[in-house]
């Protein structure tokens, strides 16, 4: 049986005659009416554009209903929303925090230079709120302002050790409240001292701090706890 599917001799030559022809006419229509085909593209491009146009026109309207909607809705149902949002944060704060920090790292490690370019342009413009924001941080955190100084000042001798504010509470429990050397009531006008000065190589672990009053450690200075123990006697037993 024959194939339908492949022409008889002579039929090719004539059905590509007929293809070369049609191909031809085409062109010679495309080129006869080039500015009609151009007009023709310019009203279809204009036709998509209105259709697009339209489409975003709908999706304003679209988020503009929402808006509407939810500035609508009851006391109530904002009340419910607040609640809800407050929810998920209680029960989600460390994953919120962990998330907001590695976001946080991953901007320092990207553009560094860029972070603290805007942080200290943050501040030269806000010096005002700045220092009134420490301020007040000091006042109602004075045990954490002490401490923060300290550990700075062991970072620049290179000490090692750092303590915290329940060690220090530990510590001004130990002295019954009073300076380790005079006895004198501290109250929140203690000194924490290093037993051995960091400019002498002490560290800032908690084993080495003690608590004393303004006088008696100006009158300290970087003298060791013994040393100083002697000098004091020997003011004693002058008097």
């Amino acid at each position: 049986m024959a194939d339908d599917s492949i022409p008889p001799p002579g039929e090719a030559a004539k059905v590509a005659e007929r293809q070369a022809k049609t191909r031809a006419q085409r062109m010679k229509w495309r080129l006869a009416n080039a500015e009609h085909r151009r007009e023709y593209q310019r009203s279809q491009r204009a036709a998509d554009k209105k259709r697009r146009d339209g489409d975003l026109a709908l999706q304003q309207a679209h988020l503009a209903k929402q808006r509407a909607r939810y500035h609508a809705e009851s006391a109530e149902t904002k009340e419910l929303r607040a609640v809800m949002r407050s929810k998920y944060h209680q029960a989600n704060r460390e994953a919120i925090t962990a998330r907001m920090r590695e976001r946080a790292r991953q901007r320092r490690e990207e553009d560094a230079e860029a972070v603290n370019r805007k942080k200290a342009e943050w501040r030269q413009a806000n010096l005002e709120r700045v220092r009134g924001t420490a301020v007040n941080w000091h006042k109602a955190n004075p045990h954490s302002h002490k401490i923060s100084n300290a550990r700075r000042r062991a970072r620049k001798r290179a000490a090692e050790g750092s303590y915290t504010k329940d060690d220090i509470a530990a510590i001004y429990a130990g002295q019954n409240g009073q300076c380790v050397y005079c006895q004198a009531h501290l109250g929140q006008q203690y000194h924490a001292d290093h037993v051995k000065p960091l400019a002498k190589g002490g560290s800032n672990w908690p084993e080495n701090i003690q608590l004393t009053c303004t006088t008696c450690n100006l009158k300290k200075s970087d003298m060791d706890h013994e040393q100083f123990l002697q000098r004091l006697s020997l003011r004693a037993a002058a008097k």
